[in-house]
Order: C-alpha cells, then sequence, then structure tokens
C-alpha cells in the first residue's frame, strides 16, 4: 500500500508540474533599441514615432539582412556601419530583383526599407 501511495504521489506532482509549466505565460521583453541619434531636424512630436520606426527597422534588419551582413568577431555579432551611399545603393538594388539570391525570398515593402535604412543610417557606429 506504501508503494501504492509513492506511485500516486509521485504520479501528481509530475501531473501538476506540467500543469504549472503549460500556464505560465513566457514573456519576451520588448525589444530596446540600440543606440542611435536622432536626424538634426527632427521636431519634438516627432521623436516617438522615429524610435518606433527606428526599432522596427532593427528587427527586420536582424530578420532579413543580419544573416548576410552581420560580422563576427569572437562570439558577437557586429552590425556594419553602412555610410550614406551604400544604404541609397541597397534601397535601390532592393527594390528591384538584381540583390543577392538570398534577399530575393524576403519582401520588404517601401516602409520596411525605409524602416531598415533608418535603423541603418541613425544607429550609433558599430
Amino acid at each position: 500500500m506504501n508503494q501504492f501511495k509513492l506511485y500516486t504521489y509521485t504520479i501528481l506532482i509530475l501531473f501538476l508540474s506540467i500543469v504549472v509549466a503549460c500556464k505560465v505565460k513566457k514573456v519576451t521583453p520588448p525589444i530596446q533599441p540600440m543606440p542611435f541619434a536622432y536626424p538634426d531636424d527632427i521636431k519634438a512630436e516627432e521623436k516617438e514615432a522615429f524610435v518606433k520606426n527606428y526599432t522596427k527597422g532593427q528587427i527586420l534588419y536582424q530578420i532579413t539582412c543580419a544573416k548576410c551582413h552581420n560580422k563576427t568577431e569572437g562570439d558577437q555579432s557586429i552590425i556594419p556601419n553602412f555610410s550614406l551611399p551604400q544604404l541609397m545603393d541597397y534601397e535601390i538594388r532592393i527594390q528591384y530583383p538584381s540583390h543577392e539570391d538570398p534577399m530575393r525570398v524576403t519582401n520588404l515593402s517601401e516602409e520596411e526599407l525605409q524602416q531598415v535604412i533608418s535603423f541603418l543610417r541613425y544607429k550609433k557606429p558599430s
């Protein structure tokens, strides 16, 4: 009879552990924007929208661009510093199907492309 109780308690504890694990909602912390510089001509009321678009650009860059463009030093992934002419060149190439093969699979909207460009343009240099 003692073995039966031990077995029952063990099953009950395992069951409760599974139920608790299923009920625990994993909360992903919000993405913190990388350090950036505001555009010189930005108005105070536009800053919140800028940060929102900048952060979306950061996320889109990580999803669509980082795999090919980031450099690895040790175990750290580094985003390269793009010049304004380079960013304009990417903007043109992405809008036309001449970009590298992996990019063809990802279709960025005009708005998303501008968010990535904004992220890369205003992020603090690596």
